[in-house]
């Protein structure tokens, strides 16, 4: 039986090094692993970066991931959602990847849910 993986962090529409990081992680797991995404649905609260857009609009070489935009940052029950689908996929490990302080802080009530509640 494969084992299964749930990545949860930043991917592509998102831009940078760490959703780049997070598709190759993904793509080399894939290879071996059941494996599952999600990434976040609305990265910063809009007030923290005021005109600045954060979705990569000009890359033209992107990496496929088939993630689950479930998480958000400023929504309680967005992170709800990302326990209730790693619950539901019975997933054995849990990788978790983040690049600024606000993401750590939306993982610690859904890792306090995920060792209360599963064996992951």
């Amino acid at each position: 039986m494969l084992m299964k993986i749930t990545l949860m962090g930043q991917v592509h529409p998102w831009k940078g090094g760490v959703p780049q990081h997070s598709a190759l992680l993904y793509a080399e797991l894939k290879k071996k692993y059941d494996v599952d995404f999600i990434s976040f649905k609305r990265l910063n609260p809009p007030f923290f970066y005021p005109g600045i857009n954060a979705r990569d609009t000009t890359s033209s070489r992107r990496l496929k991931v088939k993630a689950e935009y479930i998480l958000d940052v400023i929504n309680p029950i967005r992170w709800f959602l990302a326990f209730r689908k790693i619950k539901r996929n019975e997933s054995d490990v849990l990788i978790l990847q983040w690049a600024v302080y606000q993401h750590a802080l939306i993982y610690i009530p859904i890792l306090f849910l995920i060792k209360k509640f599963t064996k992951t």
